[in-house]
């Protein structure tokens, strides 16, 4: 959400910090908040996928070195386990069948880990969401994340019209996108 509403770099950190804390206060998930985010900025800015993956981390990685709060009441970006960033560096080597060890990924690494293997691995918007739901254990929220990636990438028309006429309220979600790309290009 704060990638979508705020342009500058700074106030999705900030923002992105405290929509964090809200659920999970804990620097491992403030900090692949920050990832997803900052994914979403890039990729809103023109980057393509795997270019805006890379720079997320890359940014996050100085996050972490920085280490304090990037937002007052919130846990800040560390410290994580060592293996953290080293994980979501390694997306591209692991296979389909990699995802999840736990079986679950309700640890936000093992998410964001799936994420980006379907966005990154995969070219279509629909191919890269029904792999997502396909994974099991925390499917519907990794394959929201994943929704979300590739249409911050390719846009709603990417997506299958079936998928798009059998929405609920497709017009005021029509007027929400609407208005938040006008309040994006406001703080600008």
């Amino acid at each position: 959400a704060a990638a979508l509403a705020y342009p500058a770099r700074e106030d999705v950190l900030h923002h992105g910090a405290r929509l964090a804390a809200m659920t999970h206060w804990s620097p491992q998930s403030e900090l692949a908040c920050h990832i997803y985010a900052l994914w979403v900025h890039h990729l809103l800015a023109g980057d393509d996928i795997a270019a805006g993956w890379h720079a997320a981390l890359d940014t996050a990685r100085a996050l972490h070195t920085y280490g304090d709060p990037l937002a007052p009441d919130t846990p800040g970006p560390g410290p994580v386990p060592d293996d953290f960033f080293q994980r979501l560096a390694h997306v591209d080597d692991l296979r389909y069948d990699d995802l999840q060890p736990s079986g679950y990924a309700g640890y936000c690494v093992e998410c964001l880990e799936a994420v980006a293997w379907c966005c990154l691995n995969r070219r279509r918007a629909p191919r890269v969401i029904v792999d997502a739901a396909n994974l099991g254990g925390e499917s519907d929220t990794i394959a929201a994340l994943a929704g979300g990636i590739a249409g911050a990438a390719w846009g709603v028309g990417a997506l299958p019209d079936l998928w798009l006429d059998g929405l609920d309220d497709a017009a005021r979600l029509d007027d929400l996108a609407r208005d938040l790309a006008q309040l994006r290009a406001a703080r600008r």
